[in-house]
């Protein structure tokens, strides 16, 4: 690894008080007089990156400003559950990726909007119903978006055939008879 330090060498040099995260993993890290194990971050940029890709392909911004990314970054910081608070994580943990992904990418659509630079009707409605405080020009970039523009992100996302059968009847589903 070329990372700076490992997670052990930061908790030991910080007392065990460190916020660490790398885009290295690194194994677990036990504290020898309490025998607390401890879960280093991992930050890298599967958290924001496919969102904002995901948010700016389907609401089509005319750009992707700073606050676009910034507005990601709270809501990502703003979708820790309480018990990874609890637990002193960074990031959320990897089993809601999907959950938390579609929340980043509506972030970013509340932003765009918000700075308008959205000409698509479905989703100057869906945030103007569901969040009538955002207003155009106004507002900084707070990461909050609503739960129809969660669901309406999630409702439009790829999301992997849960089996191989489920995967072959949906691609023979998909196939044009006039095609063959």
């Amino acid at each position: 690894t070329k990372a700076e330090c490992s997670f052990e060498e930061a908790m030991r040099c910080t007392d065990n008080r460190v916020l660490f995260a790398s885009g290295t993993a690194f194994p677990e890290y036990t504290i020898p007089e309490t025998s607390e194990v401890c879960i280093p971050g991992q930050g890298n940029n599967m958290y924001v990156f496919p969102p904002i890709g995901l948010g700016a392909v389907l609401c089509k911004p005319a750009r992707i400003t700073d606050t676009m990314f910034y507005a990601v970054s709270k809501a990502l910081a703003n979708s820790l559950s309480s018990d990874e608070r609890a637990r002193g994580e960074l990031y959320p943990r990897i089993e809601r990726i999907r959950q938390v992904s579609a929340r980043l990418a509506g972030a970013l659509i509340v932003q765009a909007v918000r700075e308008g630079l959205v000409e698509d009707k479905h989703w100057l409605d869906i945030v103007r119903g569901s969040m009538p405080e955002v207003v155009e020009g106004e507002g900084k970039p707070d990461g909050r978006v609503s739960r129809r523009v969660i669901g309406e992100v999630k409702t439009l996302m790829w999301s992997p055939p849960s089996s191989v059968e489920q995967y072959i009847v949906e691609a023979m589903t998909a196939i044009d008879p006039e095609d063959v």
